[in-house]
């Protein structure tokens, strides 16, 4: 028979319901003692053998449903097993009431109220031990209410115990406690039970590891996305690279005129733009996020910094060495000045050049472009709440990760330290480019060379568009509040330096 409080081995019919030893006492002890439990989990909790201890005022609730009452007849004890009713009946057989030894005297082991304050007591919300040990807890033996003569002596010599300090400056009629080194009655400082404090160490390391095999996935998947999408084009594009400048060799250049590299650069962009989505649609956690967020991803201007930073390590102060079109045809710098105003090939080269300066490897290159296009934008966290706090932890997954593989490369902190501020100055940059797409980039007239930006009449100039005051018009523009939107390791440089 089960005890209908808590589910473990009932011993009998207790206050009038059928309990075990220690439902029966741990009622007892509320009503003898008048205490007032809180349950903080809307008391709505259940107990059951396992978790009776967790929520006192529930099991007590429990108990005054199901009928107990303190003073009420006890009814007959259910049959029990031979065993047990002989044991119950040699107990009462040597059972001795306190005339029949008055050179004993019993006591038990207890804690004084609150107007004795027990001296090893470090939680003043624990007026007794009763109060914090369920003794018929499997962590907690019944030691705790065992009745012990005030005259007997414990050898300790022969016991596997530890001294306690503190016990030593209690007086002994006062409190009687004897701690083993494998379980103690009341753990030290206030820390939770032993087994408890091993579970959540096990769990927490389950968390950790999880943590890192997610991450080491994301890389694994990031790095496939690069083989994928843009292998073609950066094996294509070293190779011309290395020819001319390790080898001194020339790339064979087709005999081409103005109008068809404006045509082949058309449709260089064009697929640029298809293999950014495409890149962007294999990345762990793309396929959870709503349409809202699915187009911030891919918004013009993260597009442009996608662009800048994919084709940045393909120049150089003076050249460029990126190959475009079925022909192969390269866009070099007579054909960019050709295309392009010189301010705007100012930016770019200065802007590639100083991302180039930050050292990242091709992995850490495409998972800080992870960060920036997955940085959420004003329209998401206007449109779709939900979907902002989908891509506000996709992004945070990301800039975890990119930090991770920063910690594992850079050989001590300093490196550490420099790689952030550096990183820090490039997000500044970035608001730059921002500022470019809105104001130069839409506004460009694509229909003769060089390409002018026009509004209305007038023409906006790429000092113009950099000096042009933000606002928040652009729904997919920078949202000051989205989390390390410019500085995503300002927290982590002060603790790396510290």
């Amino acid at each position: 028979m089960k005890c209908e409080i808590c589910g473990r081995a009932a011993t009998g019919v207790h206050y009038g319901v059928l309990a075990c030893e220690g439902c029966k006492a741990f009622y007892r002890r509320g009503v003898e003692k008048k205490i007032t439990y809180l349950c903080y989990f809307g008391n709505n909790c259940t107990p059951d053998a396992n978790t009776r201890a967790c929520c006192k005022a529930c099991r007590f609730q429990r108990c005054l449903r199901l009928g107990m009452k303190i003073h009420g007849a006890k009814l007959k004890d259910p049959v029990l097993d031979g065993k047990k009713k002989g044991k119950r009946k040699l107990q009462g057989k040597n059972a001795e009431s306190p005339e029949s030894c008055p050179t004993m005297e019993i006591s038990r082991i207890t804690c004084s109220t609150q107007t004795d304050p027990n001296p090893l007591s470090t939680n003043p919300g624990i007026s007794s031990a009763d109060d914090f040990i369920d003794p018929d807890d499997a962590l907690f033996p019944d030691l705790a209410l065992a009745e012990v003569p005030s005259g007997y002596e414990l050898d300790l010599a022969d016991m596997d115990v530890e001294d306690d300090e503190a016990a030593a400056s209690v007086p002994s009629d006062r409190l009687a406690m004897v701690r083993s080194k494998r379980w103690s009655l009341l753990d030290r400082e206030g820390q939770p039970p032993r087994r408890k404090m091993v579970t959540f160490m096990n769990h927490y390391m389950a968390v950790l590891e999880d943590n890192r095999r997610q991450m080491a996935a994301t890389v694994q998947a990031v790095a496939s996305a690069i083989e994928e999408v843009f292998g073609d084009q950066i094996r294509c594009w070293k190779s011309c690279m290395e020819r001319e400048l390790i080898f001194g060799e020339m790339l064979y250049q087709p005999q081409t005129t103005l109008e068809i590299m404006m045509e082949t650069l058309y449709c260089h962009n064009a697929d640029s733009v298809k293999r950014t989505q495409r890149f962007a649609s294999m990345m762990p956690g793309t396929c959870e996020l709503d349409v809202s967020a699915k187009k911030n991803v891919t918004a013009g201007w993260k597009w442009l910094a996608f662009w800048l930073i994919h084709h940045g390590g393909f120049l150089t102060a003076e050249e460029s060495y990126i190959v475009i079109g079925a022909d192969n045809l390269r866009y070099c710098r007579y054909w960019q000045q050709m295309i392009s105003e010189w301010p705007l090939l100012v930016f770019i080269y200065k802007f590639c050049g100083e991302f180039k300066e930050i050292g990242l490897t091709q992995i850490e290159t495409y998972l800080l472009l992870a960060v920036v296009m997955f940085e959420p934008g004003v329209d998401v966290r206007k449109q779709s709440p939900e979907g902002n706090s989908k891509l506000e932890l996709i992004h945070r997954h990301y800039t975890d990760v990119l930090f991770d593989a920063l910690k594992r490369r850079c050989t001590d902190n300093a490196q550490l330290t420099d790689t952030c501020r550096k990183l820090e100055r490039f997000f500044s940059a970035l608001k730059l480019v921002h500022r470019l797409h809105r104001h130069y980039f839409r506004a460009l007239d694509m229909t003769k060379a060089p390409f002018r930006a026009m509004k209305g009449q007038r023409q906006v100039t790429v000092l113009d568009a950099l000096r042009w005051k933000d606002d928040n018009e652009d729904p997919n523009g920078f949202d000051n509040r989205a989390p390390l939107a410019y500085k995503p390791f300002a927290i982590r440089i002060g603790s790396s330096e510290s």
